[in-house]
């Protein structure tokens, strides 16, 4: 992580507009929580589950090289990918409901009960 964007930096292929890229937001929010959890005494919940979603990106990049192209059918690397983008989605959804477990119910959101005639809904 750390040493792609010194090496980045120092090609001058790093802009500052590539740090509001969604797959930096998601650098920051898996590692910079793994390197506080090494300090004792530090328990946080993570979102590495994010990262799932590099991983696809960085399938979809090896998908487009010439290489793959042209030893791998079609067929199979669309099938590859649908499975692919499959686990992705299972994985953030399941990663995110493990989250909002986590942190409880958030204020101003708790259910209410709807008056009506026949008595309250929820």
């Amino acid at each position: 992580f750390a040493i792609l964007y010194i090496l980045r930096l120092l090609q001058g292929a790093f802009a500052v507009t590539d740090a509001w890229r969604a797959s930096s937001l998601v650098d920051v929010f898996t590692v910079i929580p793994l390197f506080l959890e090494l300090t004792p005494g530090s328990e946080w919940f993570n979102l590495r589950f994010l990262r799932s979603y590099l991983a696809l990106r960085a399938y979809e990049c090896i998908q487009d090289a010439e290489y793959v192209k042209n030893t791998v059918p079609e067929l199979h690397r669309r099938v590859a990918l649908t499975l692919f983008r499959l686990a992705c989605l299972v994985i953030c959804f399941s990663g995110s409901i493990f989250v909002l477990e986590v942190l409880g119910d958030i204020p101003g959101l708790e259910p209410v009960g709807v008056p009506t005639n026949m008595g309250d809904l929820s």
